[in-house]
C-alpha cells in the first residue's frame, strides 16, 4: 500500500473525528516543574519591553516562581542604511553601546508595583 493510497484511507475517519473546540485550545496546561530563572532581561536590545506585570503573568504562565530581574546594558544601533529596524544584536553589522539609564527603567517598573505583587509567596 503506498502512502498516498494509506493517506486516502485514512480520510474518512479523520473527517469523522470531532472538531478541536475554542475552549481546549485555551484551557491552561498545568505546570508540571517550578523555576527558578536567574538571568531575566527586562528590556530587549532596543530597550523595548512589555512591562513588568507582562513579564510576571509569562513567568506564572512558565511555571518560572522566581527570577533575577536584569536590564540589557548594550543598544542596538540601527544603521541609517538598514530599511528594517533590527530585534536582535547579530542581525545586522550595526555597532552596539553600552548604556547605563537601564537599571533605572526596571528600578522604577519594579518599585511601582505594589507591595503585595512583590512579596506575594508563589
Amino acid at each position: 500500500m503506498t502512502f498516498r493510497s494509506f493517506a486516502v484511507a485514512l480520510l474518512p475517519f479523520l473527517i469523522c473525528l470531532p472538531p478541536a473546540t475554542a475552549q481546549n485550545a485555551n484551557a491552561p496546561v498545568p505546570i508540571k516543574y517550578h523555576l527558578a530563572d536567574c538571568h531575566f532581561h527586562y528590556v530587549d536590545f532596543l530597550q523595548h519591553t512589555d512591562g513588568i506585570k507582562a513579564a510576571l503573568k509569562a513567568m506564572d504562565d512558565a511555571g518560572v516562581d522566581d527570577t533575577m530581574i536584569c536590564g540589557m546594558p548594550l543598544v542596538k544601533k540601527w544603521s541609517t542604511q538598514e530599511p528594517i529596524q533590527p530585534q536582535y544584536y547579530l542581525e545586522d553589522d550595526a555597532r552596539c553601546y553600552w548604556y547605563s539609564g537601564v537599571s533605572q527603567v526596571y528600578a522604577k517598573a519594579t518599585i511601582a508595583l505594589a507591595g503585595a505583587v512583590k512579596s506575594a509567596p508563589r
